[in-house]
């Protein structure tokens, strides 16, 4: 050979040691380990088709030669099963098993063929040249393997065609489908050439079979997020992210995600997960938003709670071809602000809603002229009980009956103020005349199951607001003023309950 068809020999070599030297091309994605065995046939079919080239021994070129053809068979199987599982197609054992016990044959025939000369039909002599084997006639099981290589070789093309011309319908994604498209093309000339114009040197199958999987490893490198995540150096940058990631395919499967993000969700992304499968498996343990008036409702102790971004990720030749998404996590953060909020509207004695929460409300109200009750309640007695008992005797009596008022009005919307003092507000927005009974029919049956001392007695008055009465304002003057009339007829309980807590005192 000429010192350029050497040096063309060579790169090929090299072409075919670029993916067996950068392993982790077989390991980044476990769907295309089997390409390793794929790459190592290859090596073997380039390594003895190179040294049939070299020698000049008859013995080793007719045996070498003839080896050939149970590689290019096992290339063929190999390649046939690592298309199919890059494609999740399943194989039947039986459809396994012949094709090994095909290559088993193959290689018997192959190194008998002296013998029966059922391959090449070319007895073994001592002046047997490359030139002289490439021209020898070709027996019958030649004719065989060649149907059975070409028939798995169409098979692997259709399936790879196919799914490409399905990536095109889906996602317009054309690029990869051109790209192989000219590499079979190639491939078929190259051995039209070989076969009906001029005979290479260089077999034309070795060359079409190495551009084919090396644009095939190229087409899977600029398509699989994985497999560039693997390979390429931002690897680094990503394990050391403090936040928490996840990288999503164009087909919505997850392709990685950070150690902090499958530990916090316990989630194994080593199969197809995705990720609307994902979100129902997140939404349990977690709120995720992007904006912060996303998220309702009361702060959730038991949950977490990320601000997460979403950007789309391009590649060469396609619009988009996945989504990366990082999660902040704002747990801690909500839960100041929640505890901020909540020391601001409540009372952190009785734990019922305080004048603060009153105040931002009644503005809305007043505005949006919403349809609301109040009932104004009055703990009689409080101050009786703090004299003679002791504040702590008092602050149980509020505690205690701040507790009776949640328990009757957990109906949404309806809320339980303290105003100050022994004074509590139950505001009910958007309910009518028989909620507001049924609220008052429990609230005269608390005492139903408790002692005098025990028992809660109050005076209250129930104000809502109409078309005179159209202010907060307005609607508590008029409920203070029916209170006033009630709590003059409690005067008889709290000569009582002064004489029983002074006898109660003495004991």
């Amino acid at each position: 050979m000429s010192i350029f068809l050497w040096f063309i020999y060579l790169f090929l070599g090299v072409v075919i040691l670029g993916p067996l030297f950068q392993g982790d091309l077989f390991k980044v994605n476990n769907r295309y380990h089997n390409f390793r065995y794929v790459s190592y046939v290859l090596l073997l079919w380039w390594l003895i088709d190179f040294f049939r080239l070299v020698s000049e021994d008859s013995y080793t070129i007719y045996f070498l030669s003839l080896l050939i053809f149970p590689v290019v068979m096992l290339f063929t199987i190999t390649l046939y099963l690592a298309i199919s599982k890059v494609f999740n197609k399943q194989i039947k054992p039986l459809v396994l098993i012949l094709l090994w016990l095909i290559f088993i044959a193959n290689l018997i025939l192959s190194l008998t063929n002296h013998i029966h000369q059922l391959l090449v039909i070319l007895p073994i002599s001592d002046n047997i040249s490359l030139e002289i084997f490439i021209n020898a006639p070709l027996g019958i099981f030649f004719y065989i393997h060649t149907l059975i290589s070409y028939a798995l070789l169409i098979v692997i093309i259709y399936r790879i065609i196919g799914r490409l011309i399905n990536r095109l319908k889906h996602r317009s994604d054309l690029f990869p489908l051109i790209f192989i498209s000219v590499a079979i093309i190639i491939g078929i000339i190259l051995n039209i050439i070989h076969i009906f114009v001029n005979t290479f040197t260089i077999d034309p199958t070795l060359i079409t079979i190495i551009v084919f999987l090396t644009t095939l490893y190229y087409v899977f490198y600029i398509r699989d997020l994985k497999l560039i995540l693997g390979l390429n150096r931002n690897r680094f940058i990503l394990d050391h992210l403090r936040e928490k990631y996840l990288i999503v395919n164009e087909a919505g499967f997850i392709v990685d995600a950070s150690k902090e993000f499958i530990n916090s969700f316990d989630v194994d992304i080593n199969f197809d997960v995705h990720y609307q499968e994902l979100l129902e498996i997140i939404e349990k343990k977690a709120v995720l938003f992007k904006e912060s008036h996303e998220i309702t409702g009361d702060f959730k102790e038991d949950i977490m709670y990320f601000n997460f971004l979403e950007k789309p990720i391009h590649l060469p030749f396609f619009k988009k071809s996945g989504t990366f998404y990082l999660f902040f996590d704002q747990t801690a953060n909500l839960k100041y602000i929640n505890d901020m909020n909540y020391v601001k509207t409540h009372d952190l004695m009785t734990k019922v809603y305080n004048r603060n929460f009153l105040e931002d409300i009644r503005n809305k109200l007043d505005d949006e002229l919403v349809n609301y009750h109040i009932v104004l309640l009055d703990l009689d007695g409080l101050k009786l009980f703090n004299d003679y008992l002791g504040h702590d005797k008092g602050d149980d009596l509020l505690m205690r009956f701040a507790s009776e008022l949640k328990q009757i009005c957990k109906d949404e919307n309806t809320y339980v103020i303290r105003l100050g003092g022994d004074e509590f507000l139950i505001l009910a927005i958007e309910k009518n005349q028989s909620f507001i009974d049924s609220v008052l029919e429990k609230l005269k049956l608390i005492n139903s199951d408790k002692s005098f001392l025990e028992s809660f007695q109050f005076s209250y008055a129930i104000s809502a607001s109409s078309k005179e009465l159209n202010t907060m304002k307005k609607v508590l003057e008029e409920a203070d003023r029916l209170m006033y009339t009630m709590k003059q007829s409690k005067l008889n309980y709290k000569r009582e309950l002064k004489r029983v807590l002074k006898e109660y005192r003495k004991r």
